[in-house]
């Protein structure tokens, strides 16, 4: 008789558990499972980790709020010795912020040219493989073509580019919507303002052109800050002594999403508009943070006070 072998052990080493108390995933009762381990959730855990690393704050485990009336994460960790549980809202920054939580038309603006610009150059890739091109656009921001439109005008700027490489193009070259450039081509004049493009003997680059003029406006912090103070008054679960941190952040996900180096913050984070806002009391902190450059400004309370 063959002994049958051993069953594999089933028991969580202890490295792996501390892995499993180290990010949990949305909670059971947050709603569907596919909802739970969205995108957004996962982007705004991985930014709290990363500003709390950034802060040189111990974390022991990070989770997503529930989805309706609480904060976008909670976080248990070692603040100054002491085990503490912060819950922490976040908010992106961006310089071209309508009021009121209104969007960035960067942000829509980069979302729509790199879907658009991605598939063109799966169709280029295609159409001519041995031809290889560095590659910028800018689309009108104010002109943006629907989610049916994306494929034909794909379509129709790898057409564009087909035509134009075959001429040659060995330096860069820069095609405007006005004077005339794209008569040929219906989708990019309504869609696009320019194209540069050339060829290269590389390996083929091509990205968006439509970069925003970065700083820090107080105007746009104290908005973020009014409108999440009204929406920290319907917090659930928030127990007594545990904080509620608001950070906002730059993230760099697109030109909008940036505040420069750290000399742009001054006179603006203790700006009166700011500061009035800040003073409201519905966070016992709030961060203002440049992820791609990595500094932060305490805005509340006074940084003395805290850090």
């Amino acid at each position: 008789m063959i002994d049958k072998p051993p069953k594999a052990e089933t028991k969580t080493t202890s490295k792996s558990k501390r892995l499993q108390r180290r990010v949990q995933s949305p909670r059971p009762d947050a709603g569907d499972s596919g909802q739970q381990c969205s995108r957004k959730a996962d982007r705004e855990r991985h930014l709290a980790e990363k500003f709390f690393a950034h802060l040189g704050v111990r974390i022991e485990r990070v989770e997503s709020g529930p989805v309706e009336q609480a904060p976008d994460v909670k976080v248990e960790c070692i603040l100054d010795g002491k085990r503490r549980t912060i819950w922490v809202e976040l908010t992106d920054y961006q310089v071209d912020q309508k009021p009121g939580g209104g969007g960035s038309p960067a942000r829509l603006t980069c979302n729509v040219g790199r879907r658009t610009l991605d598939r063109a150059q799966e169709i280029f890739a295609g159409q001519c493989p041995s031809i290889s091109l560095e590659v910028m656009v800018r689309f009108d921001h104010e002109a943006l073509p629907r989610k049916d439109q994306i494929e034909p005008l794909a379509q129709e700027l790898a057409a564009f580019l087909r035509d134009h490489a075959a001429q040659g193009c060995r330096q860069p070259i820069t095609f405007n919507r006005r004077p005339r450039a794209f008569d040929a081509y219906p989708l990019l004049q309504s869609h696009v303002e320019s194209i540069i493009l050339f060829r290269t003997s590389h390996l083929p680059y091509w990205q968006l052109n439509n970069a925003r003029h970065i700083h820090l406006s107080p105007e746009i912090l104290a908005d973020r800050i009014s409108s999440k103070n009204e929406k920290r008054a319907g917090y659930k679960g928030i127990q007594a002594g545990e904080d509620c941190w608001l950070v906002i952040v730059a993230s760099g996900e697109t030109s909008a999403d940036r505040a420069g180096p750290e000399i742009a913050a001054a006179g603006i984070v203790d700006n009166p508009a700011v500061l009035q806002a800040a003073g409201q009391g519905a966070f016992e902190r709030i961060y203002f943070w440049e992820a791609v450059r990595n500094w932060h400004r305490l805005i509340w309370p006074a940084e003395s006070a805290a850090d």
